[in-house]
């Protein structure tokens, strides 16, 4: 398998903080895609433990699509990436 490159993803969530205070994982997913399947939808949740800025809003959830060609979505607890 492939090995995920956190950094990428990282930058990836930075461009979008350009133009907005907050981003979720799944406008994240929506702008850059997923290459790599539901193994970097779960990296990305695992950055949350990076930042303080980075947050999961229990109180909301979304469909992240992972796979593209089989329309494959996963339930997640809203994720929040903030300046």
């Amino acid at each position: 398998a492939d090995l995920i490159d956190k950094r990428i993803l990282l930058k990836n969530i930075q461009e979008l903080l350009k133009d907005k205070d907050q981003v979720t994982l799944q406008e994240v997913v929506e702008v850059k895609g997923i290459s790599k399947g539901l193994a970097e939808v779960l990296a990305y949740v695992t950055l949350v433990n990076t930042s303080p800025k980075f947050f999961i809003n229990e109180s909301s959830t979304e469909s992240v699509l992972f796979n593209t060609d089989e329309s494959k979505y996963i339930e997640l607890p809203q994720i929040i990436f903030s300046k």
